[in-house]
């Protein structure tokens, strides 16, 4: 043989990382409104961190690839943080307990207005990084 590794027909090459990050989280805690829709009130104030965002889960992805040119190794590096572009929550507003709205009128969720898309209530989307770096 010529030893190269085979998956079926496809031969890979040498000297090469692939690699799969998985990340799932249950949603963060948040304090929520007064006014947030069915919360009962027992206290003067809701309970701090009572209620819980949306979950969290995310897949990255890393491609290396190495090799050598004039006797200095080089990688080649492929990275995809997020690859399925979740938008996953970094905060909610308070009121709605979700990213996009924080109209609630009379306890009713509202669509949303311009000004309560805040994009840093959501983690990043896909990101797409190509590096190279040289060993000596």
């Amino acid at each position: 043989g010529s030893g190269h590794q085979k998956i079926g027909i496809f031969t890979l090459p040498d000297d090469w990382a692939l690699n799969f990050v998985w990340q799932f989280k249950t949603g963060k805690p948040f304090t929520p409104d007064a006014r947030y829709p069915g919360l009962v009130i027992v206290t003067r104030e809701p309970l701090t961190n009572s209620m819980r965002m949306p979950s969290y889960s995310n897949v990255d992805t890393r491609f290396d690839k190495n090799f050598q040119v004039w006797k200095l190794n080089y990688t080649v590096s492929f990275r995809v943080n997020n690859i399925f572009d979740t938008r996953n929550p970094n905060g909610v507003h308070s009121k709605t307990g979700l990213t996009y709205t924080d109209q609630n009128i009379n306890r009713q969720i509202m669509d949303c207005v311009a000004i309560d898309r805040d994009p840093a209530l959501l983690d990043p989307g896909r990101q797409v990084m190509i590096s190279m770096s040289m060993n000596f």
